[in-house]
């Protein structure tokens, strides 16, 4: 995204366990993505993505394809306001995903 660099995770098995991924900020997705993959590296599964801040102008969102996303805060014209129900800015109108269908594993692969 903006450099390169690092992202690095104590090794451990997470074979058939189904994790939050948590950022702090999304903005084009790359160090989200990153850790998603850090995760399936090691068996595990990403259930959804979680952010404290989200720049709904970038692309980062997108990148995650039928991932659900849930962020706290939103950046609206400058100011950071509470992410409406769906995780999304007020008056934003994203598409809510369906949710899994019955009986599949909860997550969402790396594409």
């Amino acid at each position: 995204e903006y450099g390169t660099d690092t992202l690095e995770m104590s090794p451990m098995d997470l074979t058939g366990r189904t994790v939050v991924l948590v950022d702090d900020l999304l903005a084009t997705g790359g160090t989200a993505e990153a850790g998603r993959r850090l995760i399936e590296g090691m068996g595990g599964a990403v259930a959804f993505l979680m952010v404290i801040i989200e720049l709904p102008f970038l692309p980062g969102r997108a990148r995650f394809g039928e991932c659900p996303v849930q962020s706290l805060l939103t950046e609206v014209d400058g100011a950071l306001v509470p992410s409406g129900p769906d995780g999304a800015g007020p008056g934003r109108s994203f598409a809510r995903r369906p949710g899994p269908r019955a009986g599949a594993r909860p997550g969402c692969k790396a594409s």
